[in-house]
């Protein structure tokens, strides 16, 4: 089974010490049995070390048994460069896919875009169709 991909736009303000997240009006629908991993660079990577966003998580859905996978690797980008190591960036882009299909998750939540931004407008295109591959393989 293909996991549910949440891609979205998401804006962290701080309000009164409290961090609100905010993307669409529509809530997240969290599935049964939750899997869920975390896909990104290294802003993911580290919320390894402060857990931020699975505390909002299960506060959120309390009736839930989340189970969490962060996958996160620090400088990746959608096409998967970092993790590439010493080997070509295609190399990097099908472990990630593999780390996923391993982990099995039913909803996957993506972080990726500030690396690629240093392309500028012009990077704008290539990140679209990167990141239309990656979540076509996802």
């Amino acid at each position: 089974m293909k996991p549910f991909v949440a891609l979205t736009l998401v804006v962290l303000l701080s309000i009164g010490g409290a961090w609100v997240a905010r993307a669409d009006d529509k809530p997240l629908a969290i599935p049964d049995s939750p899997r869920i991993a975390f896909i990104g660079n290294t802003f993911v990577e580290r919320d390894q070390q402060h857990g931020y966003f699975e505390t909002r998580l299960i506060t959120a859905f309390p009736e839930k048994d989340i189970v969490f996978r962060n996958l996160g690797w620090s400088g990746d980008t959608v096409r998967g460069e970092a993790r590439a190591g010493f080997g070509q960036p295609i190399d990097g882009f099908n472990h990630l896919v593999k780390q996923v299909g391993d982990v099995d998750p039913n909803l996957v939540l993506l972080n990726y875009g500030l690396n690629e931004s240093y392309a500028g407008p012009a990077g704008l295109s290539s990140f679209g169709s990167d990141l239309n591959k990656l979540l076509d393989a996802l």
